[in-house]
């Protein structure tokens, strides 16, 4: 590519602006301009006073002068983000510089942990409580049980969870490509804000992604029911449930929601323990049910399977003997059930 920033020439790019600013009729009159030169103003006038005879007007002229003329700001930055993309291309898989060192280890959980006491620290000058829970009946084992214990391990982001967690994250990021920045993610259960803050590292953009539980101390994480999401039909492009569906009490009402609030050929991603399948499925527990058997409960509306993953195949082959994870990840087709 040669830089010859002297004299007028409407390349493809010019000419594409100049044809969104003049008639149809008169552009097309431009179009055999498109790639010569001109080394002077008069005489790239002459070209377009030839070009466009009776339809030439002043104001036809001004703006294709303006255009064509390669000594100006909005050229040379494209000259130079050409060579840019030549010569050191850029790639949506590796984060940026600070988003690099936030995933390392120890910032990842200084950064985390200080998000967290700064949002407690918020609660107690306001006077609020420190964690909100959401304000409605449910079962015994829901506020006996499962409430308890989560909240006590709310400040809790251990290694085995990282790693689950950023596995998927980066298996959505590689199906997303390009469009990672403006996918709109819902993610059901995260306990804390540490998902949610794994998933804006890795290119999702955190004004996109809403956390619901049932009880929550951040912002980010809205306090809410999987059976009765407080969304829009279809606002989401991906639905992330990692150990959480199956402390559903009405699994066909969790699945149906989970639907509902998910774009057509919108990304599903589901996990659960063996036993959590077994739970739901009704299958035995001591077969080992898996991916398939989970993904029943969204049929008929499964369109797409990309990943689906045992716990046999990671403790065969990943060497993890104490895994019970199961693992899919799918599109769905929403006209399937009409």
């Amino acid at each position: 590519m040669t830089l010859d920033l002297l004299g007028y020439k409407l390349n493809k790019r010019s000419f594409a602006d100049l044809a969104e600013m003049l008639p149809a009729d008169v552009a097309s009159c431009l179009r055999p301009l498109v790639g010569n030169p001109a080394l002077s103003k008069s005489n790239f006038s002459n070209q377009v006073e030839a070009a466009l005879g009776n339809k030439l007007t002043q104001q036809h002229l001004t703006v294709t002068l303006r255009e064509a003329k390669r000594l100006q700001i909005k050229r040379i930055g494209r000259y130079v983000e050409s060579l840019r993309t030549t010569f050191f291309p850029s790639t949506s898989f590796t984060p940026s510089l600070l988003n690099y060192i936030r995933l390392r280890p120890l910032f990842f959980s200084l950064w985390f942990r200080f998000r967290m006491l700064r949002h407690f620290g918020f609660m107690v000058l306001k006077k609020k409580p420190l964690v909100h829970k959401l304000d409605r009946d449910q079962k015994e084992y829901i506020t006996q049980d499962v409430l308890p214990y989560n909240m006590s391990q709310v400040a809790m982001f251990l290694e085995g969870h990282r790693y689950r967690t950023e596995r998927i994250i980066l298996l959505l990021k590689a199906l997303c490509g390009k469009h990672t920045n403006t996918q709109q993610v819902l993610c059901v259960g995260p306990r804390n804000e540490a998902e949610l803050l794994l998933f804006s590292l890795h290119g999702f953009p955190l004004k996109n992604i809403v956390g619901i539980d049932l009880f929550s101390y951040s912002p980010l994480v809205h306090v809410m029911d999987m059976h009765d999401l407080d969304f829009e039909n279809d606002t989401f492009d991906i639905y992330y449930s990692a150990f959480t569906l199956a402390y559903s009490q009405d699994v066909e009402r969790a699945s149906a929601e989970a639907i509902r609030v998910t774009k057509d050929d919108g990304l599903m991603v589901i996990t659960m323990t063996v036993r959590g399948v077994a739970l739901l499925t009704g299958k035995p527990a001591d077969r080992a049910p898996g991916a398939r058997d989970m993904l029943e409960l969204f049929a008929p509306y499964v369109r797409h399977v990309y990943f689906q993953e045992n716990a046999e195949w990671q403790q065969e082959h990943m060497g993890d003997d104490e895994s019970t994870c199961v693992t899919a990840i799918f599109s769905i087709d929403k006209a399937a059930g009409s």
